[in-house]
Formats: C-alpha cells, sequence, structure tokens
C-alpha cells in the first residue's frame, strides 16, 4: 500500500502563523534581492566590458577584455555559492528580518562604492 504524499496545503497547515509571515517575507526578500542582483550584475559587466576595452586601446596593449569579464562571472557565481550556503546557518541563528535588511544593506553598500569608483576614476 502506498502512503499519501502530503498535500502543500496539508503541509502549509504544520506552520505557526509566526513561521508562515517569515517564510512569506523571507521568499519576498530574497526574490527583490535576486532581481536587483541579476539587474545590476548586468549593468557591471557592460561597465566592465567598456572599461577594459577603452583602457586596452588607451595603453595599446593586447585586449583581454572578455578574459577579465569571464573572470567577474566566475567570481559572481563563486559569491553567490558561497552567500546560498551561509545564509542558511544565519538564518537559524538570527531573525529572518534582520538578516534579509543586513545582506540588503551590503548590497546596497557595495552597489554604492561601486558608483562612486566609477565616477572617481
Amino acid at each position: 500500500m502506498a502512503i499519501p504524499k502530503p498535500s502543500i496545503r496539508q503541509s502549509w497547515a504544520l506552520f505557526t502563523r509566526e513561521e508562515k509571515k517569515n517564510i512569506i517575507i523571507y521568499t519576498i526578500g530574497i526574490m527583490l534581492y535576486k532581481f536587483g542582483l541579476e539587474a545590476f550584475n548586468g549593468s557591471i559587466v557592460a561597465l566592465a566590458t567598456n572599461r577594459y576595452d577603452n583602457d586596452a586601446k588607451l595603453n595599446n596593449t593586447v585586449n583581454r577584455t572578455f578574459a577579465r569579464v569571464g573572470l567577474l562571472q566566475g567570481l559572481n557565481q563563486a559569491f553567490q555559492c558561497v552567500g546560498s550556503i551561509l545564509i542558511a546557518p544565519l538564518i537559524k541563528r538570527y531573525p529572518t528580518k534582520l538578516v534579509l535588511s543586513v545582506a540588503i544593506f551590503v548590497f546596497g553598500l557595495l552597489t554604492t562604492i561601486l558608483l562612486i569608483m566609477d565616477a572617481a576614476t
């Protein structure tokens, strides 16, 4: 005899009201964060490509734009992987709101630093 699988509705009923609220906040926060990250990532790659091409042209050196952009993409993937691994213990130890708030603040801070560095150089 097969064991019946619980439905999503039955599984959702196992959580308390507070847990449901935290799950929804976490899910929305991650969706917004990932949207911002992916949108910003494209603009950084375009900026880096333009920058590397321009530097090679000004210095009369061999153009290594795509090697450097590939390195940027690899670093992006590595940091996303590390971030995904680190988020679970943080969520267990600290409130979801705090972890999401800090992640969004750090993302905004890094974005600001990149924009200031681009304008200054």
